[in-house]
């Protein structure tokens, strides 16, 4: 009895033991289903429309409109027809946009920047210094400095600064450009002796010059 007991008792576990190494194996085997592929989806190809860029343009006194190359691939696009331009702050010293609008076969807008450049003041008109009197001051002279018709405004357009301008002798002047004008330019004038006789200031009084009296001629008699 007993030993019947003990291997029923032995059976159960040696059945056991069988179940047990059969669910590690099936744990352990890998998975052969293929994994979830992610398909990216590819860019829009490049656009093919290239357009040329504008060189640094100098300060001229008016619109700065430089024209465009556009292109797409090898075909050279049309103006007004296929796009047209707007401009943007082009006629002063600084950053000036070109807005190109689609037109036709071609949409959207596309904006390029370009540079505007101070104009040299020595490229410039700049009347020459008269002589100046010495007056016991500081001598400041005006100067007349044009840019074609366009006549420059002192402390807008320029500065000056003077040097020896007391005294006889050489006087100078720097011309300093300023907002749509660069560079300096140096101009020398003159001041020359006052006169002590007053020369310079004419006289209040008429000159008066003396008179002679008629001569009457003498007879004699015989």
């Amino acid at each position: 009895m007993k030993r019947s007991l003990f291997l029923f008792c032995f059976s159960l576990l040696a059945i056991y033991a069988v179940s047990q190494n059969a669910t590690r194996r099936t744990s352990t085997v890998v998975s052969t289903t293929p994994a979830p592929t992610t398909v990216t989806e590819s860019s829009p190809q490049e656009s093919s429309i290239v357009v040329s860029p504008v060189v640094d343009q100098v300060y001229t006194g008016v619109a700065c409109t430089p024209e465009l190359t556009i292109r797409d691939g090898n075909t050279t696009l049309v103006k007004d027809r296929d796009y047209t331009i707007n401009y943007i702050n082009n006629v002063n010293v600084g950053t000036a946009t070109i807005t190109i609008i689609g037109k036709g076969n071609y949409r959207d807008i596309k904006e390029i920047k370009f540079n505007i450049l101070a104009k040299p003041i020595g490229s410039l008109m700049i009347n020459p210094i008269n002589d100046q009197t010495f007056r016991n001051a500081l001598i400041s002279p005006d100067i007349l400095i044009k840019d074609g018709a366009k006549v420059l405004v002192r402390d807008t357009d320029y500065t000056l600064t003077f040097a020896n301008n007391f005294n006889v002798g050489t006087a100078s002047v720097t011309i300093t450009g300023k907002g749509n004008y660069k560079d300096t330019k140096v101009m020398n004038f003159r001041i020359v002796a006052k006169s002590m006789s007053g020369r310079n200031t004419p006289s209040s009084r008429p000159i008066q010059r003396p008179t002679q009296r008629p001569t009457t001629p003498q007879t004699t008699s015989k």
